[in-house]
């Protein structure tokens, strides 16, 4: 060490002396022998190294773009180095998302209103202008055909539940399953009012998943401290709660039961009929077009017979794939409950063909129901509906094969006052009630028709308001 200093001082007098010697000329630096570019390009490889193992490690280094030496001199990367992009997290994509559909409501509302359909209409008293959202039954049709406002709206009705029921959902002497069945009637019903016909998108369903694990975590007292110290994950929260099934579940179990009673229903009207079978020929935009309620209904599709493997539902969701379940009722039913309890077993595969044809309907009549079907006349086709079955002219009431004393006790009598079978739906019995109560009111009877008097016809239509009230309770 001491040889070294020693040599170093010298040189630097040395170098001091051609400068004091010389003051006109300019200095350049010593050519560095051979061995000393060896040791400093050796050296240099070496730091590039390291530093490229760095940037590839650390991914949150900002200063990949100077290799500091010995603590002075910085030598600039290659421009063939690796450079490092910045990926968003989960939290800055969803903001940016949320940023462009703002904007582009924000345009889409200038063009609403910049349509010479939509500028206000004159009248006596002044202006009538035109609205962006229009409720009716309770749900919201929006301007741009999007369900944006309404699951919002819905979002916050449930909230405001949640708060109305605070107090109730922190009484410490009410036990956690009453609880949870007051959640499941109230604050989860306002939340998916009018779901059924929803045309949902994956940011639609994380509003309401959050929603719903906020509301849970608040009735068990959950916060999120705890969530964050002692891990628990969502499919945790929804166990603890009684194993409630999770918000994309629960919604494809609802538009799947108002699927399947469309479906059995036999008299459809034509908005049921559009729903399911309506298609558009108009050329779609280019990119990922706007979803529809179609798309939701395939998934849903696609997520109750993901556990059955001879059932294939592809893209389009064709009829042909899934009609027969949705018109047996007993298995449709049964798909839905293994939907809501994934240990629970699949039902064994139907075998229609060996069924009779009476029984391949969901809405099949009993040997008595069709025995009068039968007798009766051909069927009078009244505004696009076909009537449930009744009996014939020549069969009266009072030679029935149902007793009166059972009506409202039991399904049978119930269902044979109305004319029905066993099978019947509960749309089957609002059909049958409002046709037989035009004809056996009291003050619309008409003897000739009925064969029986003021009297005998006000006794008979107090059996069918009693059928009708004791069937809409049980089904």
């Amino acid at each position: 060490l001491g040889r070294r200093r020693r040599a170093q001082a010298d040189q630097e007098e040395e170098r001091d002396r051609d400068t004091a010697a010389s003051p006109g000329r300019k200095r350049f630096p010593r050519t560095p022998t051979a061995d000393e570019v060896s040791v400093a390009t050796g050296a240099g490889k070496l730091a590039l190294r390291s530093l490229f193992a760095s940037m590839n490690a650390d991914a949150d280094d900002d200063d990949d773009s100077l290799l500091t030496i010995g603590g002075e001199e910085t030598v600039p990367v290659s421009e063939n180095a690796p450079v490092e992009i910045h990926k968003p997290s989960w939290r800055e994509r969803r903001e940016a998302s949320a940023e462009r559909a703002k904007k582009k409501a924000e345009l889409e509302k200038i063009r609403y209103f910049s349509l010479d359909q939509t500028q206000p209409i004159a009248v006596k008293d002044g202006f009538v202008t035109f609205t962006m959202h229009f409720k009716y039954l309770g749900s919201f049709i929006s301007y741009n055909l999007r369900d944006d406002f309404d699951i919002d709206t819905r979002i916050k009705k449930a909230g405001m539940a949640m708060g109305a029921l605070k107090h109730f959902f922190n009484n410490e002497h009410v036990d956690t399953y009453t609880k949870h069945l007051i959640f499941k009637a109230i604050p989860l019903n306002l939340l998916l009012w009018g779901c059924e016909t929803w045309s949902l998108r994956e940011d639609h369903y994380v509003k309401l998943e959050s929603f719903l694990q906020r509301s849970i975590r608040n009735i068990l007292n959950i916060n999120m401290t705890q969530v964050k110290d002692d891990h628990i994950k969502r499919e945790d929260t929804l166990k603890m709660f009684y194993n409630i099934p999770n918000i994309r579940t629960t919604i494809a179990v609802r538009q799947l039961s108002f699927i399947g009673k469309a479906v059995r229903n036999d008299t459809p009207n034509l908005p049921t009929r559009l729903m399911i079978t309506a298609c558009c020929n108009h050329k779609r935009s280019s990119g990922r077009p706007q979803l529809h309620n179609k798309d939701t209904l395939v998934s849903n599709l696609q997520l109750m017979f993901e556990r059955i493997e001879y059932v294939n539902i592809d893209a389009t969701g064709r009829l042909q794939d899934w009609i027969k379940y949705a018109q047996d009722a007993s298995v449709w039913k049964e798909l839905i409950q293994c939907m809501l309890d994934p240990q629970r077993e699949l039902p064994a595969r139907p075998n229609w063909g060996s069924r009779d044809s009476s029984n391949r309907g969901a809405n099949s009549q009993s040997n008595s129901s069709s025995q009068r079907q039968e007798q009766s006349g051909p069927r009078q086709e009244r505004a696009g509906r076909r009537p449930p079955p009744r009996a014939s002219r020549e069969e009266e009431p009072t030679s029935r094969q149902w007793d009166p004393e059972g009506v409202g006790r039991n399904l049978f009598d119930s269902f044979g006052v109305l004319g029905l079978g066993l099978n019947a739906t509960e749309m089957d019995v609002k059909t049958a009630y409002r046709m037989l109560a035009l004809q056996y009111h009291p003050d619309k009877n008409d003897p000739e028709r009925t064969g029986m008097t003021r009297d005998q016809a006000t006794a008979h239509f107090q059996l069918l308001n009693t059928a009708n009230s004791y069937l809409r309770s049980v089904l």
